[in-house]
């Protein structure tokens, strides 16, 4: 009798844990602030990681699920055409409505491991542009996928870069990965055009999400979107010969040449396929794209990181990889941060990054290559999420920051880091056990 009494207590508390936890994630879900996990401190074995990580991202589906008052349907055919509206927050865009098309291609019994692609489009009138979007996705050789594609909202400029649609885009992720269940390591962007331009932006800004990204008929200079960043994402720019309207054709063989150079240095990372098709202009074959995007696959934990931290519309992210920035130095606009690990050995570099125009277009005005300079950072802090792939748990670690001393700690497996990880990225790829909060 006494023991059963203890079992349902037992039980009975890790319910009232389990809906705590699940309180937690529904408070991350609707907030851009990762709030503090203190009150769920406990240490773990390295034998009950994976179990944990299980029921974390059970909970956090169901807090999704609870939490996001805009649900996205369950996936039909994109033959039937179905389309749905999206309401942007007020202080975000005033024209708060996002209409898009949503479906999937091919055997649905193949869903779960289906290919999952935003497709983006161009910058003449908005409903044309939509429709036309829709047309070449029924065209595109990647059964079977999931296809969303969103028409920008009315009453300002077609572009996929402002905040707003930012905020679409963590929409999207977490109704594909915790609603739907889509595999988060098969997620593509790319778009024609103004498309093109915004899923260039978006790649660089949003690297450690994508398996891939296809930018088309567009160009954009570097600046707006650091080819560093693409270090482990699959990456095809495709644009005209001859379409030289605001720089394009130059514009893609300097991403090229910068792209093959990154490749060089790193030659297993930065795949890459970037070309002018001959004589096209603004308009070229967009078939070759989606295909060959979805013969990668996202790469979720690196021991080599690369990352140019800027803001995009005003905004920065969180952190990128196992990254989480929790203080930039004052007046820093961009922030390079080089992770290297090397068996127990982990080196990370913060250095300042500085713009200045190299060459400039006397036709448009515009600043085709900038000289960049480095100089070391210093001022910030960040917290540095590890777990069992990116080193041994059972060995102590030595950490290089900017080439100060080395420090030499054990990492402890902690619940508290597995769910500010997941409340930080919102990623069933980045539930990480251990972490260390470390300055600059």
């Amino acid at each position: 009798m006494i023991k059963h009494i203890f079992l349902l207590l037992l039980g009975g508390a890790a319910a009232a844990s389990a809906t705590a936890q699940e309180d937690y994630f529904r408070t991350a879900v609707g907030n851009d602030v990762v709030p503090s996990a203190v009150s769920f401190d406990k240490s773990l074995k390295i034998s009950q990681v994976d179990a944990e990580r299980e029921r974390l991202w059970s909970d956090w589906c169901r807090a999704v699920k609870a939490e996001e008052s805009q649900q996205l349907p369950e996936f039909d055919s994109l033959k039937c055409k179905k389309s749905g509206v999206l309401l942007l927050p007020d202080s975000l865009d005033k024209a708060n409505e996002m209409p898009f098309y949503w479906g999937f291609k091919g055997d649905v019994s193949q869903k779960d491991s289906a290919a999952s692609f935003l497709c983006l489009h161009g910058s003449g009138e908005r409903g044309a542009e939509w429709e036309a979007n829709y047309s070449w996705a029924m065209v595109y050789d990647d059964a079977p996928s999931r296809y969303i594609i969103p028409q920008t909202p009315l009453g300002g400029p077609c572009r996929w870069y402002f905040r707003s649609r930012q905020w679409a885009w963590r929409w999207m992720w977490l109704q594909l990965t915790a609603v739907h269940g889509a595999d988060a390591n098969r997620m593509y962007m790319f778009g024609i055009s103004e498309g093109g331009y915004g899923s260039q932006r978006m790649a660089s800004f949003f690297a450690d999400y994508l398996a891939g990204a296809g930018p088309m008929a567009g160009g954009e200079p570097l600046e707006n979107c650091p080819p560093e960043n693409l270090r482990h994402t699959a990456f095809s720019l495709l644009s005209g010969e001859n379409d030289y309207m605001y720089c394009r054709n130059q514009l893609v063989e300097i991403a090229a040449k910068q792209l093959d150079s990154l490749q060089r240095l790193c030659p297993e990372d930065y795949i890459h396929r970037v070309a002018l098709e001959p004589g096209r202009g603004h308009g070229i074959d967009y078939r070759p794209t989606t295909p060959w995007l979805s013969r990668y696959t996202r790469r979720t934990r690196p021991r080599h990181v690369t990352w140019e931290d800027f803001a995009m519309d005003g905004v920065r992210r969180r952190g990128f990889y196992n990254i989480r920035v929790t203080e930039r130095p004052k007046d820093c606009d961009r922030l390079r941060w080089d992770m290297d690990i090397e068996g127990d050995t982990i080196r990370i570099n913060i250095r300042r990054v500085t713009y200045a125009p190299a060459r400039i277009d006397p036709t448009f005005g515009m600043t085709l290559v900038n000289e960049k300079t480095y100089r070391p950072a210093i001022g910030g802090a960040f917290t540095l999420y590890l777990d069992e792939e990116l080193v041994d748990l059972r060995r102590p670690v030595t950490v290089i920051v900017n080439g100060r001393p080395a420090r030499t700690v054990r990492l402890h497996p902690n619940r508290r880091h597995m769910m500010e990880s997941l409340a930080t990225w919102l990623d069933p790829a980045r539930i990480y056990p251990c972490a260390l909060d470390l300055q600059f």
